[in-house]
């Protein structure tokens, strides 16, 4: 009887911490699995200081969907280089892609990057593999699994 109820009382903690709601950090990586599974690639880019007093640059960019995971957002580190691709200025742009729901889509996205970099001779797009903790703030894909001031 004692083994009876000693194996219940095991089998019962087992399923309890089986079921047990994922943690903040785990709901996080799960959304970084997810970015990682998009590819983006710059279709062209121009830079816009006629008309403006501070000048930004515009940006076509094609991102790839290769998961069935849903992201509202899909942040990006755009990256101005000069002419020896060094890097200029670097900033994190959300890109909405909640129109994305079929594996396998493509869609083509326009940016603007502002300010733009004096000496902007080419752009490199970049999705971090594994951000830091101290930047989740810059990614809008997180806010809602991130724990709190974080």
């Amino acid at each position: 009887m004692r083994t009876r109820a000693l194996l219940t009382a095991l089998l019962v903690s087992v399923t309890a911490i089986a079921c047990s709601p994922p943690s903040a950090e785990d709901l996080v990586s799960g959304v970084i699995a997810t970015r990682n599974q998009f590819e983006v690639s710059l279709s062209s880019w121009i830079d816009r200081d006629a008309e403006t007093t501070q000048p930004w640059l515009y940006l076509d960019v094609a991102v790839v969907k290769n998961s069935e995971a849903q992201l509202t957002r899909l942040t990006v580190l755009v990256e101005q280089l000069d002419a020896n691709n060094a890097v200029l200025a670097s900033q994190r742009v959300p890109i909405d892609v909640s129109d994305m729901d079929v594996r396998g889509l493509s869609k083509t996205y326009g940016l603007e990057v502002r300010p733009m970099a004096a000496g902007v001779e080419g752009v490199r797009l970049v999705i971090e593999p594994n951000p830091s903790e101290d930047t989740w703030g810059e990614f809008p894909e997180l806010d809602r699994v991130r724990p709190r001031g974080r």
